[in-house]
């Protein structure tokens, strides 16, 4: 055979061999991989024999990886074993490639409960996802998830992962809106605005929501996730994500539909009508936020509320709502007053009328001129015995 055919024929048949050492590889890796996400699920149960077999696939790994590089190098030092310098060439270059391209390193995503994880296995060609999409993931109740990363190409620096892990906030935000900068969760401005008949105006707001487990992965896919930053300098991490915070999306998603809904409501109201009927106009839009907020950005409201009173842009507005609002506290105060003097007076009326009844007109009359109500007292109501009130007052029929 001459030395070219040779060469041909070694080439070839490393590669052919080469090709069936990674799929072997690879085999054994998913096999690793199902194993590791099997201890994820179970991560709080009894992980001896899943442990086991994590480790007995590493071992059988670095057994493939081993046996294929022999069964390479025993073709070649077969071919050269004549010539000891080629193949000494030959096989060093070999277990370099092989070493670069085989070498895995481990790393741990840590799930602070009660987040949530999203996995998705890599290893599995029906079940890929890129970092913006954790649809088709796995949701899991994971402390801990061991991430496997090998070199993604021979000629490449990069470690590709064999899962990647996306986290999303398990517990409830709260968050207050308010024009004040000394008040509120943010010094901004970030209260319910809106405009009414003739002005624009502003109303604290207060929300309390939380993502719920069902879901976690529809809140990834709606509200984004982006990868973690490690390390000094920070890098982005290749398997490790984690979801927009719920507070962020508080702050911009769900103020932006309450906002909306709000001014639409109260775009057709007077400002004066608006000041006394705001919190009834704003109950009877709550269900929609709610529905529309969740449609949108799979969040749970829990509760939500304006609080105080309006601030108008306008100060001759704010002006006119509050002579209106102090005549109308006046007007109301006046008829609770009128309310209460027909009531002792038709007390009054009563009793002279009992007294007249079992006395006579005479003592009633006489009842009316000592007991003439001047404001001080609620006369006796009917029922009330008056002849055994020994008063100084009580009147003598």
């Amino acid at each position: 055979m001459s030395k070219v055919l040779k060469f041909v024929f070694a080439l070839l048949s490393t590669i052919v061999m080469g090709f069936a050492l990674n799929t072997g590889l690879q085999y054994v890796n998913s096999q690793w991989t199902h194993a590791s996400l099997e201890q994820a699920r179970q991560n709080m149960g009894d992980q001896v024999a899943l442990r086991a077999a994590m480790n007995m696939w590493s071992i059988v790994w670095w057994l493939t990886l081993v046996l294929g590089l022999c069964l390479i190098l025993g073709l070649w030092y077969a071919l050269y074993k004549g010539n000891i310098k080629q193949l000494f060439t030959s096989m060093m270059v070999l277990v370099v490639a092989f070493v670069l391209f085989g070498c895995s390193s481990s790393n741990f995503v840590i799930i602070t409960p009660p987040n949530y994880a999203i996995v998705v296995n890599l290893s599995n060609t029906e079940d890929q996802a890129t970092g913006n999409n954790f649809g088709e993931g796995e949701l899991m109740n994971v402390t801990q998830i061991q991430i496997n990363s090998v070199k993604c190409a021979l000629n490449s620096s990069d470690r590709c992962p064999d899962k990647l892990v996306a986290e999303v906030q398990g517990s409830p935000e709260s968050r207050i809106y308010s024009m004040d900068a000394n008040s509120g969760t943010s010094g901004a401005n970030q209260a319910l605005c809106f405009e009414a008949i003739g002005t624009n105006g502003c109303v604290d707001f207060s929300v309390t929501a939380i993502i719920e487990k069902s879901d976690a992965k529809c809140y990834a896919n709606k509200m984004g996730v982006k990868p973690v930053l490690n390390g000094d300098p920070q890098v982005a991490s290749r398997y490790h994500f984690i979801a927009t915070p719920l507070a962020d999306a508080l702050d911009t998603r769900v103020i932006q539909i309450a906002s909306s809904q709000f001014a639409e409501k109260v775009a057709a109201i007077s400002p004066l009508s608006l000041a006394l009927q705001k919190f009834a106009l704003f109950e009877e839009i709550e269900p929609s936020i709610i529905q529309e907020v969740h449609d949108q950005t799979c969040i749970t409201i829990s509760n939500m509320a304006i609080n105080n009173g309006i601030a108008w842009a306008s100060p001759e507005i704010q002006d006119q709502i509050n002579q209106a609002t102090i005549l109308a506290n006046q007007l109301e105060l006046v008829a609770q007053q009128n309310k209460l003097l027909e009531i002792q007076n038709q007390a009054f009326i009563a009793r002279a009328l009992e007294i007249e009844k079992e006395f006579g007109l005479a003592a009633a009359i006489e009842f009316m001129k000592i007991q003439k109500w001047d404001g001080t007292f609620l006369p006796l109501l009917p029922g009330q015995p008056l002849l055994n009130d020994t008063s100084s007052d009580a009147p003598t029929p």
